[in-house]
């Protein structure tokens, strides 16, 4: 039998989401119905589970409406103009392995998804592109570090990259739900689902761990990169010819320093290099 499907993701007032699955002719509705955060009223949701998440699917006898009126739609409608387009989301339907620490995506089957607490050691500006599908997207990159002496790269898409560059300065401590890690030339990768979340200096135990970490020396450890890409140990004289840009892994000895150099770059942050 021929299906159709298409899956939406839900927000009310509990600042909680769930993703609901449509079928058939609900599904086929055209994308703009589902578009612009419109309100919905879904009837006969049968809810399952699945390694700890909560799926929805609604049932043929079900109904869907757009736009209701009852007073209980009218609590969700004022939640949402009053903040709740800017809250930050539990999802209830994550599939994920729960927290790990960082150095272990080094030797864990990618794409997986995880959960991340870590330092936020470097971030890049954020990074305005059109898609293939004519999509308008910014994305912003972030390297955190943890108590393994590892850091790895995780991309933020929307609202959460657009966030000001302050929220990412001074070494902040992060908690994310919902990173996608993908493998690509021996490097691990992260990307924040949209049904994910980013909170700014939680307080778990787990937090806290990290947070000691660094306030302990961690500032100052030799950080394994999980999200540099290289080609491996090369000899030198294979740079004459090699395609640059690249990124590769060198070993030789040091037959000239300069000393340190101090600077301001362009985006007015001091910077130190030798």
């Amino acid at each position: 039998k021929e299906l159709v499907k298409r899956e939406i993701t839900i927000a009310d007032q509990s600042a909680a989401s769930v993703a609901v699955t449509l079928w058939g002719a609900r599904a086929q509705q055209e994308d703009r119905m589902f578009d612009n955060h419109v309100l919905v009223s879904i009837k006969g949701v049968i809810v399952k589970e699945w390694k700890g998440a909560r799926m929805g699917s609604l049932l043929e006898a079900g109904s869907l409406a757009f736009q209701p009126s009852t007073p209980e739609a009218e609590k969700v409608r004022q939640w949402w103009a009053q903040g709740g387009k800017s809250a930050n989301l539990t999802s209830l339907s994550l599939t994920q392995d729960g927290l790990i620490e960082l150095r272990t995506l080094q030797t864990k089957p990618a794409p997986c998804t995880v959960e991340l607490c870590g330092i936020i050691v470097n971030f890049r500006p954020t990074y305005s592109f059109t898609s293939k599908e004519g999509k308008e997207l910014v994305k912003r990159e972030i390297t955190i570090a943890d108590q393994s002496a590892a850091s790895v790269a995780v991309t933020l898409w929307g609202a959460r990259a657009q966030q000001e560059d302050r929220m990412f300065d001074n070494h902040v401590l992060v908690s994310i739900k919902g990173v996608i890690v993908k493998e690509w030339k021996g490097a691990r990768m992260g990307s924040l689902l949209e049904a994910g979340s980013l909170a700014f200096q939680p307080s778990t135990p787990e937090a806290e761990k990290v947070r000691q970490w660094w306030a302990q020396g961690g500032k100052s450890a030799n950080l394994t990169s999980l999200s540099l890409t290289q080609d491996g140990l090369i000899e030198l004289r294979t740079l004459q010819t090699k395609p640059a840009p690249c990124t590769v892994e060198l070993c030789g000895i040091i037959v000239n320093f300069r000393p340190t150099y101090s600077f301001t770059s362009k985006e007015g942050k001091e910077l130190v290099k030798r």
